[in-house]
């Protein structure tokens, strides 16, 4: 999920978010990202879900991209408690995202709980 993030330029990139966890010391931030440009143009935008109880919505503004063609998300998911053995391998995999929507300078789409996420932006 995270490997087109090589050999690109790493962009600047911030996330408003709630913390997570139990409560005191071990609560930490419920949404990670990573944004990156290849040198053809597209723009990789990396989220992880960390809260395991609550899915969220990602609102992503892309400011100096310009005009956005496409976006496509992929998400590696599985149901609560899900996990991959020699005999179920396929239990957690990467699967196309249907609800990623196009905003005037982003795009937006649905996280599941305990998720990781990986968005392709194509400029126009």
């Amino acid at each position: 999920m995270y490997k087109d993030h090589q050999d690109a330029r790493q962009l600047e990139s911030y996330v408003e978010t709630s913390l997570t966890g139990a409560d005191g010391e071990n609560r930490v931030p419920g949404l990670h990202i990573s944004a990156s440009q290849a040198p053809d143009g597209t723009v990789l935008v990396t989220a992880a879900n960390l809260d395991d109880a609550r899915g969220t919505e990602l609102d992503c503004a892309l400011a100096g991209l310009g005009k956005i063609e496409r976006v496509t998300g992929r998400v590696l998911a599985g149901p609560a408690g899900a996990h991959n053995t020699f005999d179920a391998p396929e239990n957690v995999r990467p699967v196309q995202m249907e609800d990623v929507r196009l905003t005037e300078d982003g795009f937006k789409a649905s996280l599941p709980p305990c998720c990781v996420a990986a968005f392709q932006v194509k400029p126009a």
